[in-house]
C-alpha cells in the first residue's frame, strides 16, 4: 500500500476547503462551489511546490548523508580496488 503525507491529500484539502467555504457562509459570505473546486485545487498545486522546495532546501543544506554507512564503505571500498592484470 502507497502512503502519502496528509497536506498531499486532495481529501484533506477539500474538507479544509468545504469548511472554510461552510463557515463563509454562516457570516453571510457567497461563495461558488465552482470557485471552491478551483481553490482546492490551486492549494494542493501551492502546497506540493512548497514541499518540493523544502525539501530541495533541506537536502541541500543537510549535514549528513542519505543511506547506511555500511553501503557507503562497501561502495568506496568496490570503487577503489584496483584492477587485475590480464597480461
Amino acid at each position: 500500500m502507497d502512503f502519502k503525507c496528509w497536506y498531499q491529500s486532495r481529501t484533506i484539502w477539500s474538507v479544509i476547503i468545504g469548511l472554510a467555504v461552510s463557515s463563509a457562509k454562516l457570516f453571510g459570505f457567497i461563495i461558488d462551489p465552482l470557485y471552491a473546486q478551483s481553490l482546492t485545487d490551486f492549494l494542493t498545486l501551492i502546497t506540493i511546490i512548497v514541499c518540493f522546495i523544502g525539501a530541495g532546501y533541506g537536502r541541500f543544506f543537510a549535514k549528513f548523508r542519505i543511506g547506511a554507512p555500511e553501503f557507503h564503505e562497501k561502495l568506496q571500498s568496490f570503487l577503489k580496488r584496483e584492477k587485475p592484470d590480464n597480461e
